[in-house]
């Protein structure tokens, strides 16, 4: 009995030391990632990672409902996943960190945790805590596969050396929320095998919920899942006690348990905005339909039966080689298919350091199985079984160790920028075109064009409505893509004006070859906005324009059957389309409606009307949109009701119904024509049924859970 506790904790000693010194030396790395606020790289996507927490805090999701400040304006139920802006949130209120210094220390935090919940999913299916010290290790230090490969990747490092990926990852690029998926998929795995092994509610239940974990923080650490699944499912096959049936039941239950975790946020408008980007890949692999198809298919299924007999005994191998072989041959493949870039996999290039992960688990698995393998034969060769097996693990622990002394160099460069040359924020290029924008569109409507960084960056120092913004996967609206590129690659002055006035752009910001803005997104020269706008300074290579707008309130004065009857354009210089309805946005130019916010899902309009006008606003259609009319008619009539319609821009047009108007004094009671009606309307933006419809899953699942949880619960207690 003794001798049983003392072996217990002596194991759960050596787990404890293990997660500790993995830990550590991961901490070595990123420790100066913990202090401070942004980070030395500007050009870093972090900043729209940490807008998303401002956002939220000055009432986003659960006030209006309504961004109006990127991509012409967005519903918040399509706002990016949730997880690392609610924890910067989070610690904003109850530690009073700055959005900034919290996307920081989660973000470090993960990158330490990452390859010790790896520790743990290598244990699981290894059964050996040596394999899984190894793949922690060899994850956490050792460099990126496809860089051996692939110099784009090898390049893309800060020091010399060698380095591996996640760290660029997070701290060149600033993928924060993928790098905090990261620590739940493995997470995933230790659960989604100990159900497969072992099924139990308990398995099921923490299977979904790191699954729905992981797609509330990332899409392309889902998608890693999904695939981890996917090899878990054929790993499984491969057993001989495997019962295909039972096998799909199971995994269909998980994934539906993780749908109505998740429907709350993945509402059907989410879904459609979230994975929009992925109808390439979808593309892809339809356009290998049918005789590629089935060539691949008998291929896979050649290698399942190779892998199946060669390796069926062996604890681990059949799932790595599966999740390994399953990844690289996406990320290869986008890599080696030149310009086309073809994807299979939503964002290829980004799995990268799961293609890592990957075979990092690989080899912990390989390591532990010989381990075991020789640690079994020392009773019949009593001095060269258990040494043998030491030095499997041994070898590469102490070769990976070595390696890492020569990453010391990588730490300085997680500094933030304030222990820079730079110093604080407010001494960037990024700050000044932000407070200059800010200076020359006050008390207006107008939007900007704020190009590169610039627009990055734009919302975190000030309110200043623009074209674009920091989260492409949110824009509802059509056009604004369509429409920068046209601005900043497009010949064509006169149409570029045009999308200037439809977009309701009051300033553009030019950069100049001497503009510190780091991406230099124009690709045409300065003449073709010298010859439509009116330039009003040029300060450190970055050129001020006054755009020429007619009326540069949100809201304009419009005949509505003119405006409908437009067609949409077939693309952005359909110039037909485009300047007609730049016409009807200046028909009526001297007849100002007056447009206020009083937050982003609530505007007030005013002004007046003819019957067969309505209203334009220049905000995306919307469906939750609403109108409440502030205007009592009285007796001489005038606008019974209203409703919203899309205009061919994505548009709202307002569209009045007019009741007859007389004149209380005329005898006759004829209808008087063309008398303007007073107006005073608010537009206030809710949430659509989809949305509440996916609440209504979540709470359905959650009701399920607890009753199947309490009736387990009363079954084992009796």
């Amino acid at each position: 009995m003794i001798k049983s506790r003392l072996l217990a904790v002596s194991h759960s000693l050596i787990v404890f030391l293990s997660i500790i010194l993995i830990a550590y030396l991961n901490f070595a790395i990123i420790r100066y990632w913990f202090s401070g606020e942004f980070n030395q790289n500007l050009s870093s996507i972090e900043i729209s990672y940490i807008q998303m927490a401002k956002f939220w805090s000055e009432g986003g999701i659960a006030g209006p409902g309504w961004q109006p400040l990127w991509y012409l304006g967005y519903p918040w139920h399509v706002f990016y996943t949730p997880l690392l802006p609610f924890l910067e949130l989070l610690a904003n209120k109850t530690l009073v960190w700055s959005f900034a210094h919290a996307y920081r220390v989660i973000t470090a935090s993960a990158y330490i945790l990452s390859p010790v919940t790896l520790f743990f999913f290598v244990w699981q299916i290894s059964k050996s805590k040596s394999g899984a010290l190894v793949a922690s290790f060899f994850y956490s230090f050792v460099p990126s596969t496809i860089g051996f490969l692939f110099a784009g990747v090898r390049e893309d490092v800060f020091t010399a050396h060698a380095e591996p990926r996640r760290f660029a990852i997070l701290v060149r690029w600033g993928e924060g929320p993928h790098i905090l998926g990261l620590v739940f998929l493995p997470l995933f795995g230790v659960f989604a095998s100990r159900y497969f092994e072992r099924r139990g509610l308990r398995n099921l239940f923490l299977s979904a919920f790191f699954l729905a974990i992981v797609a509330l923080t990332n899409a392309v650490a889902f998608w890693g899942t999904i695939l981890l699944y996917l090899a878990l499912f054929l790993s499984e096959l491969t057993k001989k006690s495997a019962e295909p049936i039972a096998l799909i039941k199971n995994s269909v239950s998980v994934g539906l348990l993780c749908f109505g975790l998740i429907g709350f946020w993945y509402n059907l408008p989410f879904i459609s905005t979230f994975f929009r980007e992925g109808g390439g890949a979808f593309t892809n692999w339809l356009s290998l339909v049918p005789w590629r198809a089935i060539i691949l298919l008998l291929v896979c299924f050649g290698l399942f039966l190779v892998v199946k007999k060669l390796f069926g005994r062996f604890s681990g191998i059949n799932f790595a080689i599966f999740w390994f072989l399953m990844l690289f041959g996406i990320v290869y493949v986008y890599y080696t298919s030149g310009e086309l870039r073809l994807e299979f996999a939503p964002q290829a290039l980004r799995l990268t350091t799961e293609v890592d992960m990957a075979l990092s688990v690989l080899a912990g698995v390989v390591i532990s199985n010989i381990f075991l393998l020789l640690a079994a034969v020392k009773s019949k060769i009593r001095f060269a079984g258990y040494p043998a097996a030491a030095a499997v693990f041994a070898v590469p622990v102490v070769v990976i160790l070595v390696w890492y002394r020569s990453l010391g160099d990588m730490a300085p460069f997680a500094k933030p920028l304030n222990q820079t040359k730079v110093g604080d924020i407010t001494n960037t290029a990024e700050y000044r075109v932000a407070e200059r924008l800010k200076k020359e569109t006050a008390g207006t409507n107008q939007r900007v064009l704020a190009p590169g960084n610039y627009g990055f960056w734009l919302n975190w120092f000030s309110d200043v409505p623009q074209l674009r913004g920091a989260l492409y996967q949110s824009s509802t609206h059509f056009w604004p893509d369509h429409i920068y590129w046209q601005l900043t690659n497009g010949s064509d002055p006169e149409i570029a004006l045009a999308w200037l006035k439809i977009a309701n752009i009051g300033k553009v910001v030019y950069t100049t070859d001497g503009s510190q803005e780091i991406y230099k997104d124009y690709k045409v020269g300065q003449a073709k906005f010298e010859a439509i706008l009116k330039p009003i300074e040029q300060e450190k290579g970055d050129v001020y324009y006054d755009v020429p707008l007619a009326v540069d309130s949100l809201a304009k004065i419009v005949q509505k059957d003119s405006i409908l009857a437009i067609a949409k354009p077939k693309n952005a210089i359909d110039s037909e389309p485009v300047f007609a309805y730049v016409a009807e946005l200046e028909r009526f130019a001297q007849k100002k409606a007056s447009l206020t916010t009083v937050n982003g899902g609530h505007l007030k309009i005013s002004g007046e009307l003819l019957p067969g006008q309505a209203i334009l606003v220049q905000s995306t259609y919307d469906g939750g949109w609403r109108v409440r009319s502030k205007v009592n008619q009285g007796e001489s009539g005038g606008i019974r009701g209203w409703k919203t319609l899309r205009d061919p821009m994505d548009f709202m047009v307002i569209v009045p119904s007019f009741a007859k108007v007389f004149d209380p004094e005329d005898s006759d009671r004829r209808a008087l024509e063309g008398k303007p009606v007073n107006f005073e309307i608010e537009l206030i933006y809710g949430r659509p049924l989809t949305v509440w419809l996916g609440y209504l899953v979540t709470a359905a699942t959650l009701a399920w859970i607890v009753n199947k949880t309490y009736k387990t619960y009363r079954s084992h207690k009796s």
